[in-house]
């Protein structure tokens, strides 16, 4: 006979996610040829987002914007899930 023994506190205990939507300041830097770029007009041209080969920096200075608890389970992606939204503006 095997006797299981069974820790109800730990069956018991709730689990969250929580979201956090944060802002966080970030400078990125690349070297570009002046083909690229049309200085005259301040023109980015094909510049307007950073490339890969970018250096990227990002500032200590970060603000949480917005926090989402909901209801942890193993099936994600339920829409019916119990959401508590903290929004912070």
């Amino acid at each position: 006979m095997v006797i299981y023994c069974i820790n109800l506190n730990l069956m018991l205990k709730k689990l969250y996610k929580i979201k956090y939507y944060i802002n966080v300041d970030v400078l990125a830097e690349e070297i570009v040829s002046s083909d690229d770029i049309d200085v005259k007009n301040l023109k980015l041209n094909k510049k307007e987002f950073p490339s890969k080969n970018a250096k990227w920096i990002i500032y200590d200075t970060m603000k949480v914007t917005r926090k989402i608890i909901e209801d942890y389970d193993e099936i994600t992606n339920i829409g019916s899930k119990d959401r508590i939204s903290n929004k912070w503006y």
